[in-house]
């Protein structure tokens, strides 16, 4: 029997503030993204350790996302996610089960210059 873990309440970014990268998710930018996921008809798969292009490689397919919500309390996008009953969804448990792992979202938003 395959076993799979379902995520749920997960903070994939918080909007309105600049993050470590520079970038800032504006509120409108986080329902866009909810809109974009809910209109698409494909499943929305993750990636393991995912690499530098923004195409998903199959061979590094772990999780699938399920939901994605908004939760305005904490200004955070959140989502639920499943694992995969593949190698790396196993491996995406494994670690699940022994401790924390974080979520790194693929989604473009405007580039905040930091002026020294």
């Amino acid at each position: 029997m395959s076993k799979h873990k379902k995520l749920t309440d997960v903070e994939i970014l918080k909007y309105d503030i600049v993050n470590e990268n520079g970038r800032i998710y504006t509120k409108e930018i986080v329902l866009n993204i909810i809109k974009d996921f809910k209109d698409t008809k494909q499943p929305q798969l993750g990636e393991f350790n995912y690499g530098e292009s923004a195409i998903v490689n199959l061979s590094r397919v772990s999780h699938e996302t399920i939901n994605l919500n908004i939760n305005e309390d904490d200004k955070t996008l959140e989502g639920t996610f499943k694992t995969l009953d593949n190698s790396l969804g196993k491996k995406l448990l494994e670690i699940l089960e022994s401790g924390e792992v974080s979520v790194e979202p693929r989604v473009v938003a405007p580039l905040i210059l930091k002026l020294k």
